[in-house]
């Protein structure tokens, strides 16, 4: 007996020793694989060994060693699952961090080219298309008032606006201080002075094109500029043909105002071209069709004890109108219809010059 229970004995101690060992093993998790296979043959060998030697206490030992290992090993293995499972959660999303920084540095990289590329379209785009609206004649804005250029006909558009060449460029330009009838209009005389200006610019030796001080361009882009013809102002020979008129002028762009003035007078009041036609041609434009004849008056003129024409109604009353602005009206005028609201009315020319009115311009 004593030689049986000395070897049952060595037999636990040694189970110990290596359930001992597994669970080291066990709490440092760096052989846990191994700890699973050792325990479990430990575990199943102290099973064997006392159910051989008929020893009930030793078999109760190992059954409850193999069921501490396996719950052991599968805590450890659930854990180092759990461990395995979160490291790679944890590299694919650093993966996945590394890869959208990446991708958000590569579409950052690219938006920041693209909005380069697009910054540096779109900075060309609105070069191009200040180019555009200053062209062709900028060129031409910084040159110096009065400053005239050599230019030759590119092609002719109506009476106040023609195309020239200037070195390379072609501009647009819209004759100063004039106006000549609409050709889009069909309007009289429009074609006459369209044709006198080819006359000049076509016969002339030297064309010459040059700003004034002030505005250079009109809201169409229009150069605005007085053109000479061998010397000769083009607008000044217009205006003194009848085939213009003085209009849209604009300080301080006058400097050859009043020679154009003087020209327009001497044409009106020879009653050439667009002069010869009452009511066509006046400070509000080119008219048509002549405006209609007045009502006649309601009572005829009448000599008075002087020999002065007055204007009065059957009642004797007078029929002149003098307007606020300072103007006497008379009876079939152009403005006396007009005239609604009369301050003064008057018999005689002279009662109202003396009332301090003066007649209108035309």
């Amino acid at each position: 007996m004593a030689r049986r229970y000395s070897r049952k004995s060595g037999g636990g101690a040694w189970l110990g020793v290596v359930l001992l060992v597994a669970a080291i093993v066990y709490i440092i998790k760096i052989l846990l694989p191994i700890l699973l296979i050792i325990g479990i043959i430990a575990a199943g060998y102290g099973i064997y060994y006392y159910s051989k030697q008929q020893a009930k206490g030793g078999i109760i030992l190992s059954s409850l060693a193999l069921i501490f290992c396996l719950g052991l090993g599968g805590f450890g293995l659930a854990h180092f699952g759990e461990d395995e499972v979160e490291t790679a959660i944890s590299s694919s999303s650093t993966r996945a961090s590394i890869d959208h920084e990446s991708t958000t540095t590569s579409t950052s990289i690219s938006t920041t080219q693209s909005t380069t590329s697009a910054s540096s379209t779109m900075a060309a785009t609105s070069t191009t298309q200040q180019q555009a609206a200053m062209d062709p004649a900028s060129f031409l804005i910084h040159k110096p008032a009065s400053q005239k250029m050599v230019a030759t006909v590119s092609k002719y558009v109506d009476g106040d606006t023609t195309y020239f060449n200037v070195g390379s460029q072609v501009i647009k330009v819209r004759y100063l201080l004039i106006d000549t009838p609409e050709l889009s209009g069909n309007q009289p005389y429009a074609a006459q002075a369209r044709d006198r200006l080819t006359q000049i610019l076509s016969q002339a030796q030297t064309i010459e094109v040059a700003y004034d001080i002030g505005q250079k361009q009109d809201h169409y882009g229009r150069e605005l500029m007085y053109v000479f013809a061998d010397g000769l102002l083009v607008q000044e020979m217009l205006a003194g043909e009848g085939l213009a008129m003085v209009r849209y002028v604009t300080p301080p762009n006058t400097k050859y105002l009043d020679q154009v003035q003087a020209a327009q007078n001497r044409a009106k009041a020879a009653h050439l071209n667009i002069w010869s036609t009452e009511g066509f041609a006046d400070e509000n434009g080119y008219h048509t069709a002549p405006p209609a004849q007045a009502a006649t008056p309601t009572a005829p003129a009448t000599t008075n004890a002087n020999g002065e024409t007055q204007y009065v109604d059957a009642n004797g009353n007078g029929l002149i109108k003098g307007s606020s602005s300072g103007i006497y009206h008379l009876p079939g005028s152009k403005y006396y219809d007009k005239t609604t609201r009369p301050v003064r009315m008057f018999k005689t020319i002279s009662e109202a010059e003396q009332a301090g009115f003066r007649a209108p311009k035309r």
